[in-house]
């Protein structure tokens, strides 16, 4: 690799690991194949020049929220719409898929989500009969 990062073999681990340096941080991707090392630290390299945070294994989705909260969304919109947002991760994403790492967060994991909620709702005391009788909590006379 050039001068951005290093690939070398961990005997330790049996895999390839291409290491590089952000922020004064040693960071590391590995990959079963030589080959596979050097296109995961290209990508990473590549990244960090455009200001892409690598995602930790342990970092959560609720960690993820709060800082995106903090950071991004907090400079940004009026005190109404940060409240909302946050009452909104609060309320629905962290009980959700809160302590799910952000770096195996699918697509599965969100639509599990969305299908709890649309069946949360739509058994939800304050809607109407109709909603209501689909869930079964009421007879068929409306």
């Amino acid at each position: 690799m050039g001068s951005g990062g290093q690939v070398r073999f961990r005997e330790t681990v049996k895999r390839w690991e291409g290491r590089y340096y952000l922020k004064g941080q040693r960071r590391s991707v590995f990959g079963k194949t030589k080959r596979e090392a050097q296109e995961k630290l290209r990508a990473a390299l590549l990244d960090a020049d455009n200001g892409i945070q690598p995602v930790g294994q342990r970092l959560t989705v609720a960690a993820y929220l709060t800082e995106w909260l903090e950071t991004s969304v907090g400079p940004r919109c009026r005190p109404r719409t940060v409240e909302s947002y946050a009452d909104t991760v609060k309320r629905y994403i962290v009980p959700a898929i809160g302590p799910v790492p952000l770096a195996k967060l699918g697509p599965a994991d969100v639509s599990r989500m969305l299908a709890r909620l649309t069946a949360a709702a739509r058994c939800h005391p304050r809607r109407s009969a109709t909603a209501t009788r689909s869930c079964g909590s009421r007879s068929g006379a409306p």
